[in-house]
């Protein structure tokens, strides 16, 4: 074989086995290569929520606070049960009867009697304790102002709490006020029951001009509590004083007065006159001039604050003079 022919077998050979390291080298490139995934974390247990008590109700029991707004009908004072406050009921023939009908035909309703002399005297008592705790600040006078909300509470209702007031005029005052605030009440949970929304308690007071100064979630029959109705009448009587004030008038206990009487910021003369002398006989001068500071200060900043206060202060009264009136007591 001659050396040309040599050295072309000896490439040839080296060309085969370059192409067969190539192939194995390549075939050692494809090992599979295993990547390590993390095992994902359990997922959550899902607990139960815990299902929460409903809040109790701050206003329980106002069913009992008012007078109902229909009486029950009877013919003697056996069939009236006591009132849902304990009181006593008498059969009496109510104030709207038909006085031409004769008197044993007349319709006959039970109701609570009015307080007689010892009672007014214990109701103003409480006044006394709940006034003396508003009226605690420099320029206000507890006595003054006791006497200013006593002769109220007396021509409004002869000192009776729990009445609902249904004379004809009371009840279009009720129906203006609520045409212009009912907004005010929206979402509470006594709104839809239009007929509540009356004049109530010894003040006579208004309840869609009221009981949002206390709670605008409160139900209307509130005003038949002594704390919250003197405290929202002495709010009122102090934007009264404001706005105669802002207005360019001097506010005095007889024309405060009768701005929250009459609804009117710059009440009548004769509004005005009217107060003067139940002002007098309870020993105050109608015409001295008042200030916000003569009607005393809020229970509280707030809903919470006030409705907590409220409960103290019922505490205390009940507790130097009872809940109830004892006879003889």
């Amino acid at each position: 074989m001659s050396n040309a022919r040599r050295v072309l077998v000896v490439i040839a050979m080296l060309m085969l086995a370059i192409s067969l390291l190539i192939r194995v080298a390549m075939a050692t490139s494809r090992v599979e290569r295993w990547v390590a995934i993390p095992e994902l974390a359990p997922p959550p247990v899902e607990l139960a929520e815990p299902e929460l008590a409903d809040e109790p109700d701050p206003y329980a029991g106002w069913q009992t606070w008012c007078e109902p707004i229909e009486p029950a009908p009877c013919r003697t004072s056996k069939d009236c049960a006591a009132a849902p406050d304990g009181r006593a009921q008498r059969c009496v023939t109510p104030w709207w009867a038909n006085r031409k009908i004769p008197a044993a035909e007349r319709p006959k309703v039970c109701a609570s009697p009015w307080p007689g002399r010892h009672e007014q005297k214990w109701r103003r008592a409480r006044l006394d304790t709940i006034v003396a705790q508003l009226c605690r600040r420099p320029h206000c006078n507890p006595v003054e102002l006791t006497a200013f909300v006593g002769v109220v509470a007396s021509r409004e209702s002869t000192w009776r709490p729990w009445k609902a007031h249904r004379l004809n005029g009371d009840l279009r005052a009720n129906r203006t006020a609520w045409g212009r605030l009912a907004s005010r009440y929206r979402g509470n949970p006594h709104y839809r029951d239009r007929n509540r929304w009356q004049g109530l308690g010894d003040k006579g007071q208004n309840a869609a001009l009221y009981v949002f100064l206390s709670d605008p979630m409160a139900p209307p029959e509130i005003l038949c509590r002594e704390v919250e109705s003197t405290d929202t009448y002495l709010a009122r009587a102090r934007i009264a004083v404001s706005k105669q004030a802002d207005l360019g008038l001097r506010p005095t206990w007889a024309t405060v007065h009768a701005a929250l009487a009459t609804g009117d910021i710059r009440p009548k003369a004769s509004a005005v006159d009217r107060f003067r002398p139940q002002a007098r006989k309870a020993g105050i001068d109608p015409d001295r001039r008042v200030t916000t500071r003569s009607f005393g200060e809020r229970l509280g900043a707030d809903v919470a604050s006030r409705r907590l206060a409220a409960e103290i202060l019922r505490a205390r009264v009940d507790a130097r003079l009872g809940s109830r009136f004892v006879v003889g007591g």
